[in-house]
């Protein structure tokens, strides 16, 4: 499945909102990974502190997160 955080305006939460649902995910046994495209890479920034996992072309995934 594939959840994308929209929005044009920044400081929504839209990042905030894409690691807890990654962290949340994760938890639940699933295997889950970020696609970050916004400008300011806030969600990379955020999963390279914690372990999170980003995106790779080729791999699958149970949940596909894209903040925006």
């Amino acid at each position: 499945m594939k959840i994308a955080l929209l929005g044009k305006k920044g400081g929504t939460g839209k990042s905030s909102l894409c690691i807890l649902l990654h962290e949340a995910l994760r938890q639940t046994g699933q295997t889950v990974a970020v696609r970050d495209y916004d400008a300011q890479g806030t969600a990379t920034k955020s999963l390279a502190r914690f372990g999170g996992t980003r995106a790779r072309d080729g791999h699958a995934y149970d949940q596909l997160l894209i903040d925006t």
